[in-house]
């Protein structure tokens, strides 16, 4: 084989031995990546499990007691604290506070409660709190 086409294959084989090293490195970047990427996802979960079981602890400590109509009672901070623990929207506080309404409160509600829109909501606590 003439020197010239040694030269020629040498290279290509350089080229390829090169491209054979080149290829754990890039493999390395990719699994480097991948390893990075997957702790960044760890470490999201772990902060979200600990914002729920935040709000499940503040949701147990705030409950409010069952609201029979005295306006003495004070009953509007524990129940908006408890709504604001839960992240509770209008429509969905509706379907929640029939449990912590008695007497006079819970017999403004009845009607109300069939509703269940957001404004059925804000008209029942105007009714039950004035």
């Amino acid at each position: 084989m003439p020197d010239s086409e040694r030269g020629l294959e040498n290279k290509e084989n350089s080229s390829t031995i090169m491209g054979v090293q080149d290829e754990p490195s890039s493999l390395e970047g990719v699994m480097q990546e991948a390893n990075e990427r997957l702790l960044r996802q760890q470490e999201r979960s772990k902060k979200k499990e600990a914002q729920l079981s935040g709000k499940q602890s503040r949701k147990k400590s705030v409950k409010p007691e069952i609201f029979s109509g005295n306006p003495l009672d004070y009953w509007e901070i524990d129940w908006n604290a408890y709504v604001q623990a839960v992240e509770l929207k209008d429509k969905e506080a509706l379907r929640f506070v029939k449990k912590y309404l008695s007497g006079k409160a819970r017999d403004c509600a009845v009607g109300l409660l069939g509703v269940n829109t957001g404004e059925a909501y804000r008209q029942l606590m105007r009714t039950i709190l004035h």
